[in-house]
């Protein structure tokens, strides 16, 4: 099989468009993800990662202040990961409905990052743990689809194949005889097929059989007699 058809097949399109839609959406996460320092009412600070605008926050908790990177100054944010690092601290996701349960530490990782200035790596970091994410949560469904998408292909080429057992010695035979006799009809080629495979097929199918593959050469000026090619290679 060359390269072309693998490339061409149903599963690499499939897998290929799976993984276009999840590095699509990884994009989109890391884009509208936002940073936060939390202050709750005891005064103990936690970094914040999450899809809320600030305001929203504010009205989902309202004993607590959040910060901005801006808002923060280094002393504080560098005595936080201190903290964190110290206590096993993770950071926090604050969302509706992506779920990040093996990818604490990436997370962590991406704040420490955006509070200490380095936009990019932080980004970098998100898009990192939602691709692990997905693709550890969707793992099954993906196998599953990418499955069944194998199976209706190959059902497809199965069905794009007369099932006559003599479909393919016929179409070489066909092809051979007209690469030697170019002025040959088809009325000919089918009566005489007909009679090599002892009437076990029709001439309507033979006909169908040369219509489907696109074998016959133009009309020429003047039909002539001819001999099927049997044995050529």
């Amino acid at each position: 099989m060359s390269n072309k058809t693998t490339l061409n097949h149903p599963a690499v399109n499939y897998v290929n468009s799976v993984n276009t839609r999840i590095f699509s959406a990884a994009d989109d996460f890391a884009n509208e993800s936002l940073f936060f320092i939390s202050k709750d009412e005891n005064n103990d600070y936690c970094m914040i990662l999450t899809s809320l605008k600030k305001e929203d926050l504010e009205k989902l908790n309202p004993l607590k202040k959040f910060y901005t990177r801006s808002e923060c100054n280094i002393n504080l944010i560098n005595r936080l990961i201190t903290e964190m690092s110290r206590e096993g601290t993770d950071a926090e996701w604050c969302g509706d409905k992506q779920q990040f349960d093996n990818s604490e530490e990436i997370l962590m990782s991406a704040c420490v990052m955006h509070f200490l200035g380095f936009n990019q790596h932080a980004k970098t970091l998100l898009k990192t743990a939602f691709k692990s994410e997905t693709f550890m949560h969707s793992q099954l469904q993906f196998i599953y689809h990418a499955s069944n998408v194998i199976t209706k292909y190959k059902q497809k080429l199965r069905s794009s194949k007369p099932r006559n057992a003599y479909y393919e010695q016929a179409i070489k035979i066909i092809k051979n005889t007209w690469l030697k006799y170019p002025a040959a009809s088809k009325a000919a080629m089918c009566s005489k097929l007909h009679t090599h495979f002892s009437g076990k097929i029709s001439k309507d199918t033979l006909d169908r059989w040369i219509k489907k593959s696109k074998l016959q050469p133009p009309k020429p000026g003047k039909y002539i007699g001819f001999n099927l090619v049997i044995d050529e290679k």
